[in-house]
C-alpha cells in the first residue's frame, strides 16, 4: 500500500541548506502499526508531511495504492489528504471554537458526506467519547482531545492514519490508551506513528523504522508487539462525492462570525452608512418624483397642451415660453384650430398672481396674512375639465367668471378639518391678487400697462369642491376668468392683452393625445403644440435625477471606505484562523474550500450591511414622511396634500441595493480570501 522510493528533502535557508531526508526507501503492508522512531531533528515529521501530501517539494517518490504523489496535481493531493490519509497531531490541531462532534463533522463536510452527524456520533462512541461529544474541545482533557482527533482522522474512511507524536502531550495512562486505540485501528488500516518512545514502539508497533539525521538506520519487524484488542470496528461506507458544498462553507463561516458577533455587527453598521445614503437618495428622488408627478398630473392632466408661437429658434416646446408674446388674436386662432378644445388658460403679460384667499373680505384685503386667510397660488387650471373629480356642488355656469370650485385641501384648510364641507357651498370667497406690469420692447404701444404692482380683491361664489388635493391652495375658474378680471378691475380690453403662456385642453373625445398633437402641428405652421404634462415631468425628473446622482456620488465615498473596512476585517479573520486553515487543508480541504469560507464571511457581512442600510433608510423615510404629514397640520404647510410621501423606497430597489452590497463585499473580501487559500498548510499548522 505505501512505498517510499529514494525520498529526499532539502530546506534552502538564506545562508545554508538543510537535508531533512536523505534517500529514504521502505515499504509497508496494507494494515498494521508502523512506528517511525528517532530523536528530534531526525526527519520524522518531514517524512509524515510528505506521505500525507502536505509537502510536495521533494525528490524521489511516494506511491500510495499504486499512485505516485510526485506526479499528482494539486487537486489530487487534496483528494489524497481527504480520502486516503487521516492526520493525528501531537498538539491535536482541533478547532477550539467547535465541539468535538463538530470537529469530526467538518472533515465530512469537506467531502459532502451524507449523514455526517450520525457517523460522527458513532466514531466518537467508538473512541470512547459518547458522553463528551457535544462539549467544546477546550473543555476536554488531553486524552479526550486526541480521541476527537482520531475520530476525525477516521471520518472520511482513510486507509492510512498518520499520527505525529500522538502521545507527546499526554500523561502516562492516556498514552497507553491512545496507543491501544491506534493498535485496534491497525487491524483494518495502516497506522503510521511517529514517536520518540522506544518503549511504546516495542509494545505496540508491528514494524519499527528507526531514523537518525534524515536517514533510515533500520527497518525491522517487531515480533514482541501485542495483539490488538477485539473492539468493534465501524464498517466502511461508500466514499462521499468530492467537495465541500457552499452551504457547508456558509455554515462554517457563520459560526465564526457569530463568535465575533460584536465585531461583525459593528462592521456591518459602519459599512451600512454608504448604503443608507444611497438608499435615501433613491427614496427621496423616487418619492419626490412620484409626488410631483401626481400633483403635476392633477394640475396638468394628460389633455393639457402647451401652445407656443412658432419661430425657427425662439419657441421652447412644452414650457410655454416665447421669444415673442402671444396676442389675443393668437388665442382666437389657436381655439379655431380644432373643435376638440374644451377649455383654455392664457397667462397675461400683465401679471395676475393670487396671493391670499379668505371667507372674509377684510382679511383678504389686509396687507398681512390673518389666521383666517390662506396663502394662494394660481395653478391655472380651468374649471371645465374637473367634472370627473367633483365632490360636492357643481361646476361654474358657462361663461360665469364669478363662480369658483375649490380643491379638497383648500376647502379643509378654509373651514377646518372635520367640519361639514357642504356649508361652504354658495358662500362668498375673496381672493387678493397682485397685479403688475411687465415692460417689454416687443409689447404693442397701445396696450395699457400698470407700471407699479397693486393689489385687488376679487369676490367669487363657491359652487363646488373637488376630490383633488393639490400642492398649493387652489381654486378653479372658467376659462378666461383672469382676462375678465383684468378687464373688469383695470379696464384692459382683452383684445389688447398679450400673453406669456397659453394652454389648451383636449376634450374627452380625444383618446390619443400624442396623435392629436401631431395632427395639430401638421395642419398649420403658425403655432406649435406640445404635451405640457410630458414636458414638465421630463424636466422635473431631469432635475431630481441630477440631485439623486450627486447624493449617490457623495454616498459612494462612504461605500468605498466600507469596502476597505470589510477587506481589513476579513484579513484580520484570516490571521485569527491561520491554524484552522492548516487543519482544514490537512484533513483534505481544497484551496477553493478555504477561499469559499472567507468569501462566505464577506457575503454575510455584505448582506448584513445592506440589510441594515436599507432598514435604516426605510425608517428614515418613514420619519421624513411623518414630518411632512405633521407639517400638513396647519399654517403655510396646509398647502401640502395629506397623501404626500416625500421618501419612497420600493422593495425591488431595496433588494437590489442589498444585492449590490453583497457583490461589493465579496469583491472586497476576495483578496484576503485568496491569500488564505494560498497559505502553506505545514506553515499554517505551526503558526502561533
Amino acid at each position: 500500500m505505501l512505498k517510499v522510493v529514494n525520498l529526499s528533502k532539502t530546506y534552502h535557508m538564506p545562508n545554508h541548506t538543510v537535508e531533512a531526508l536523505k534517500n529514504i526507501s521502505f515499504e509497508t503492508g496494507n494494515t498494521g502499526l508502523v512506528a517511525i522512531l528517532g530523536p528530534s531533528g531526525s526527519g520524522k515529521t518531514t517524512l509524515m508531511n510528505v506521505i500525507g501530501a502536505l509537502d510536495r517539494d521533494f525528490e524521489g517518490d511516494v506511491v500510495v495504492n499504486g499512485k505516485s504523489l510526485k506526479e499528482a496535481r494539486g487537486k489530487d493531493l487534496d483528494t489524497h489528504r481527504r480520502n486516503t490519509v487521516g492526520f493525528v497531531f501531537q498538539h491535536f490541531a482541533l478547532i477550539h471554537s467547535l465541539s468535538g462532534l463538530q470537529n469530526v463533522e467538518i472533515a465530512m463536510e469537506l467531502s459532502n458526506e451524507p449523514g455526517k452527524t450520525r457517523r460522527a456520533e458513532a466514531l466518537l462512541e467508538q473512541v470512547g467519547l459518547a458522553g463528551h461529544m457535544n462539549k467544546k474541545v477546550n473543555r476536554l482533557s488531553g486524552g479526550q482531545k486526541q480521541r476527537v482527533a482520531i475520530a476525525r482522522a477516521l471520518a472520511n474512511h482513510a486507509n492510512i492514519i498518520l499520527a505525529d507524536e500522538p502521545t507527546g502531550s499526554l500523561d502516562s495512562a492516556s498514552k497507553l490508551q491512545i496507543m491501544a486505540l491506534l493498535k485496534d485501528l491497525s487491524r483494518t488500516k495502516l497506522v503510521v506513528v511517529i514517536t520518540h518512545s522506544a518503549e511504546l514502539a516495542e509494545k505496540f508497533a508491528d514494524t519499527i523504522v528507526t531514523m537518525e539525521d534524515g536517514a533510515i538506520q533500520e527497518v525491522r519487524d517487531n515480533a514482541e508487539a501485542g495483539a490488538p484488542a477485539t473492539v468493534p470496528i465501524l464498517p466502511e461506507q461508500p466514499r462521499a462525492s468530492s467537495r465541500m458544498s457552499f452551504w457547508s462553507a456558509f455554515r462554517y463561516a457563520g459560526r465564526g462570525l457569530w463568535l465575533k458577533k460584536v465585531r461583525t455587527i459593528a462592521t456591518a453598521v459602519g459599512t451600512s452608512i454608504g448604503i443608507t445614503g444611497i438608499a435615501m437618495a433613491i427614496a427621496l428622488s423616487s418619492g419626490a418624483s412620484s409626488t410631483l408627478q401626481a400633483q403635476i398630473t392633477e394640475i396638468f392632466p394628460v389633455n393639457n397642451i402647451t401652445v407656443t408661437r412658432y419661430t425657427e429658434d425662439g419657441a421652447v416646446p412644452g414650457l410655454g415660453m416665447n421669444a415673442e408674446p402671444l396676442t389675443y388674436r393668437d388665442l382666437e386662432a389657436v381655439l379655431a384650430t380644432s373643435e376638440k378644445f374644451s377649455a383654455y388658460h392664457a397667462s397675461p403679460t400683465q401679471m395676475l398672481v393670487a396671493r391670499e384667499v379668505s371667507l372674509n373680505r377684510a382679511e383678504a384685503e389686509s396687507e398681512e396674512m390673518d389666521e383666517g386667510s390662506l396663502r394662494m397660488v394660481d395653478l391655472s387650471r380651468p374649471a371645465e375639465i374637473i367634472e370627473d373629480a367633483l365632490f360636492l356642488g357643481r361646476l361654474p355656469e358657462v361663461g360665469n367668471a364669478y363662480e369658483a370650485v375649490l380643491s379638497l385641501n383648500t376647502a379643509n384648510a378654509l373651514l377646518g378639518d372635520g367640519k361639514d364641507l357642504s356649508t361652504l357651498l354658495n358662500q362668498p370667497l375673496y381672493v387678493r391678487y397682485m397685479v403688475g406690469g411687465v415692460n417689454s420692447s416687443r409689447q404693442p404701444r397701445h396696450v395699457a400697462v400698470v407700471s407699479q404692482p397693486r393689489y385687488i380683491a376679487a369676490e367669487y361664489t363657491i359652487v363646488g369642491i373637488t376630490l383633488t388635493n393639490t400642492l398649493t391652495n387652489t381654486l378653479f375658474l372658467v376659462s378666461g376668468a383672469n382676462l375678465d378680471l383684468l378687464e373688469r378691475e383695470l379696464g384692459l380690453a382683452r383684445e389688447d392683452l398679450t400673453f406669456t403662456a397659453l394652454t389648451v385642453y383636449a376634450d374627452s373625445s380625444v383618446s390619443d393625445i400624442s396623435g392629436f398633437i401631431d395632427s395639430l402641428n401638421g395642419q398649420q405652421q403658425q403655432h406649435r403644440f406640445a404635451s405640457t404634462l410630458e414636458s414638465i415631468i421630463s424636466g422635473v425628473n431631469t432635475v431630481l435625477g441630477a440631485i439623486r446622482n450627486v447624493l449617490i456620488g457623495l454616498s459612494s465615498i462612504s461605500v468605498l471606505v466600507a469596502l476597505l473596512l470589510i477587506a481589513i476585517v476579513i484579513y484580520i479573520s484570516v490571521l485569527e484562523k491561520v491554524q484552522e486553515i492548516g487543519v482544514i487543508r490537512a484533513i483534505g480541504g481544497r484551496m477553493a474550500d478555504i477561499r469559499n469560507i472567507f468569501l462566505a464571511e464577506s457575503t454575510m457581512v455584505g448582506f448584513l450591511s445592506g440589510a441594515i442600510g436599507v432598514g435604516l433608510a426605510y425608517l428614515l423615510s418613514q420619519v421624513v414622511n411623518l414630518l411632512a404629514s405633521a407639517m400638513i397640520g396647519g399654517g403655510a404647510a396646509r398647502m401640502m396634500p395629506s397623501a404626500l410621501r416625500i421618501a419612497r423606497l420600493s422593495p425591488l430597489v431595496a433588494l437590489g441595493l442589498i444585492g449590490v452590497c453583497v457583490l461589493l463585499s465579496v469583491f472586497s473580501g476576495y483578496v484576503p480570501a485568496r491569500k488564505a487559500a494560498g497559505l502553506d498548510p505545514v506553515w499554517a499548522l505551526r503558526y502561533k
